[in-house]
């Protein structure tokens, strides 16, 4: 017997466990998504939320996703970053 599970998130942000349990959360910081310790896996998925700007430029109380890292047991490792500057290009 094989179970799938798959989580998800969404805008500021709603996130689907994978248990299937639906919530939003509006923190502010960097958070752990994702650990995995198993015998022959480790895994680790980490974001980093910022206060939303509104279309006048103030600032929301929500929240959003703006760079994850994710990492595993052969230390390949990636990280995303929202372009903040909205150019369309890299800052690095």
């Amino acid at each position: 017997m094989c179970i799938y599970l798959a989580g998800s998130f969404w805008g500021d942000p709603h996130i689907r466990t994978l248990d299937a349990t639906n919530y939003t959360f509006n923190g502010l910081g960097e958070y752990v998504l994702l650990s995995i310790d198993a015998p022959n896996v480790t895994f680790a998925l980490q974001a980093r939320t910022e206060r939303a700007i509104k279309k006048d430029g103030n600032l929301s109380d929500a929240t959003i996703f703006t760079a994850f890292a994710a990492k595993d047991h052969l230390n390949s490792s990636v990280h995303i970053e929202l372009n903040t500057d909205k150019d369309g290009e890299s800052n690095q």
